[in-house]
């Protein structure tokens, strides 16, 4: 089984031809609307591969709100083990260019509202044992220590971190985790390594194996990922694509890499196949919408 605990964001879509400078104006397509958020996005991501996965959140008690538990449950997700306060769910704002790169500000809405006292009392009303936890930090960083350090003393064998949006992690949470999945720019603000400048990878990740990390994968966009176990450093190569949306593909990553773990294969396997899902979900536009089901990856 699978927990995932995270966001859950109704995100606003707008095309345009290209994402616009500071203080400039530029004209979009028709707004689009699709759930969003990065746990629900992982924990749909997930689900649509054949995972058993419980989500692990707080929504607003708005149409927003009943949309995204909608789409959760319609995917598969286990969602009651959720929570619903007054006020707003969580928005996030985005733009995508003809290239597929996009421009995302989120507001956090309910996100902000999950307290450990939610998630320890969410993990205790859990009838299977996981096998993998999951989060992200578009929830409050107390949210995500209490969730691992529960995982760790729960003994559940994989907990990953994806560290976006970046912010500076206790030490705390790095020694309750045990895989972290940064992308490039993720990677640079957390260790404060330029990587291009470096001239390599390794200093970067030799400073989260320093900090008790034993797993570190490297998202690398349309080149792939970039594993590390303990020092010792594999690439995985992306098939290429016609990209469309790039919005979510760490997310389809981040799920893929969990129903990988949860099934047990080994982690070279599981990066290969997450890879692959994280390829495939770029092919078309939104975030859940964009996740591949099993039979759609090679």
């Amino acid at each position: 089984m699978i927990v995932v605990c995270g966001s859950a964001n109704m995100d606003l879509v707008i095309r345009t031809p290209n994402l616009p400078k500071p203080g400039e104006t530029v004209l979009g397509e028709a707004l689009q609307t699709f759930p969003g958020g990065k746990g629900a996005n992982q924990a749909v991501a997930a689900a649509k591969l054949g995972g058993q996965v419980a989500f692990l959140g707080k929504l607003g008690e708005d149409s927003f709100g009943g949309s995204l538990i909608a789409c959760m449950k319609e995917a598969g997700v286990v969602t009651s083990h959720l929570w619903q306060a007054p006020g707003a769910s969580g928005v996030a704002m985005i733009l995508v260019d003809d290239a597929g790169q996009n421009q995302i500000v989120v507001s956090p809405g309910a996100n902000g509202d999950l307290h450990p006292a939610d998630v320890r009392r969410s993990l205790d009303e859990l009838t299977d044992q996981p096998n993998v936890a999951l989060a992200q930090l578009e929830i409050p960083m107390k949210a995500v220590a209490s969730f691992f350090a529960e995982a760790l003393v729960r003994e559940v064998p994989w907990r990953i971190l994806n560290p976006a949006p970046a912010q500076e992690l206790p030490d705390s949470v790095y020694r309750s985790i045990n895989v972290i999945v940064p992308n490039e720019l993720e990677t640079e603000t957390l260790t404060g390594i330029r990587l291009h400048e470096s001239g390599a990878y390794a200093p970067a990740v030799q400073w989260f194996h320093e900090r008790g990390v034993e797993h570190v994968i490297l998202t690398l966009g349309e080149r792939g990922a970039l594993y590390s176990h303990r020092g010792k450093m594999e690439p995985f190569e992306a098939p290429k694509v016609d990209v469309v949306d790039t919005t979510a593909a760490g997310d389809a990553f981040c799920g893929a890499l969990a129903v990988g773990l949860d099934e047990g294969y080994e982690m070279t396997e599981c990066i290969a196949f997450a890879v692959g899902v994280a390829s495939k979900s770029v092919t078309k536009s939104g975030a859940q919408a964009s996740m591949p089901f099993r039979h759609e990856v090679r």
